[in-house]
């Protein structure tokens, strides 16, 4: 079954307005620690993180496959026994130019903007060839999109139509932010 972890991050005064890169990137990754040991009982310090030839990261020996995603004050992580892909997206108007040239569409309201562009991102994740994909790459693969959180879209692809129901929101008690080791 593929499970999907959710975490509002408590952002520090200093990157309420522009979070960086790294800063959500480590909170992401401590969202996949948090999980696996909620949902297997592992701590992923265990094992060495690889990627493959396209450089999709990987926990070698682990016992589930992972991907990670945030937008906005918000951090996700999907896990499953088979490849995975997950994103997050804040719902906002993307622009015309973008719209046209990965969809070839123009006029959507900003939620169906979201679901194609989560759908396409979380694809690409999956299948590890990132965005964009080759014409003609595409394979099988199954969709759960979420809308627990306000104003945003989760969309998980997975090779298995084995899906939860709901996200899991973390909440602070559970989760402590630890600062990034330099």
């Amino acid at each position: 079954m593929t499970v999907v972890y959710a975490k509002r991050l408590n952002l520090p005064q200093s990157l309420i307005l522009r979070p960086s890169r790294a800063f959500l990137s480590h909170a992401a990754r401590q969202l996949l620690r948090y999980a696996a040991k909620m949902e297997y009982g592992v701590d992923i310090e265990n094992y060495v993180e690889k990627r493959t030839p396209s450089g999709k990261p990987y926990l070698d020996g682990a016992p589930f496959c992972f991907n990670l995603s945030h937008s906005g004050d918000y951090a996700v992580c999907a896990l499953s026994q088979t490849a995975v892909g997950v994103d997050i997206e804040k719902i906002v108007p993307i622009s015309l130019k973008v719209i046209r040239r990965f969809f070839g569409l123009s006029v959507l309201s900003p939620v169906e903007q979201m679901r194609l562009w989560t759908r396409y991102e979380s694809y690409g994740k999956m299948a590890g060839c990132g965005i964009p994909y080759p014409k003609g790459s595409e394979k099988p693969c199954f969709y759960k999109e979420y809308r627990a959180i306000d104003r945003y879209m989760i969309t998980v692809a997975s090779e298995i139509d084995s899906f939860c129901d709901h996200i899991i929101l973390v909440d602070d008690d559970a989760f402590r932010l630890m600062p990034p080791t330099e």
